[in-house]
Order: C-alpha cells, then sequence, then structure tokens
C-alpha cells in the first residue's frame, strides 16, 4: 500500500468530503464524513501536507 502524502478536506456545512493521495497524485482513499465524525476522523498516517477548501455557497 501507497503511503498517504496528501490530506484533503472540503469543508462543507454538514458534510466533509476526506480524501488521502500518494505522492503521484493517485488517490488512496475518500471519506464522506459529518462534522462529529470528522473530529473523530483517523487516517492512520502521518502526511506531509494538509489542505483545506471551504466549499463556495
Amino acid at each position: 500500500m501507497e503511503e498517504i502524502a496528501i490530506i484533503g478536506v472540503e469543508l462543507a456545512k454538514n458534510v466533509f468530503q476526506v480524501h488521502g493521495a500518494a505522492v503521484d497524485g493517485s488517490v488512496l482513499f475518500r471519506k464522506k464524513v459529518t462534522q462529529p465524525q470528522f473530529t473523530r476522523l483517523d487516517v492512520g498516517c502521518v502526511c506531509s501536507g494538509c489542505h483545506f477548501e471551504p466549499c463556495g455557497a
């Protein structure tokens, strides 16, 4: 299994979209989580970057 290099989070009002990507940009996982689930989210890695993007209204 490849190592997660980047975690991306799209922030919305009720649901967050979280994805992990390898160094080459390939997607390793995608998760749809609620705000309470996000605070408990454990992707099991130490990544080199995390990008948060607000959802446009």
